[in-house]
């Protein structure tokens, strides 16, 4: 499994997995007290079991028409 994320300081971090178009990242959003939100989801996102989670748990895998392995990241929060 593949997550792709890009962030900044300003923005905080966007998240999706392989081949996932941009308009379709997801944006972390767990409170925290820490204050920069790029320093913030990465905490959160890439802890271990947090990780292990979000893989486990929030990805799916399915077949497209021309039988090809599509993952689908599904968003791990409300």
């Amino acid at each position: 499994m593949q997550f792709v994320f890009a962030g900044n300081d300003v923005e905080g971090l966007r998240y999706g997995v392989i081949d996932t178009p941009e308009k379709y990242w997801l944006e972390w959003k767990e409170p925290s007290n820490v204050a920069d939100p790029l320093d913030r989801a990465l905490l959160q996102m890439c802890s271990k079991p947090r990780l292990l989670e979000l893989i486990h748990n929030f990805i799916v895998l399915e077949l497209d028409p021309v039988s090809r392995t599509v993952r689908v990241g599904c968003s791990g929060h409300l």
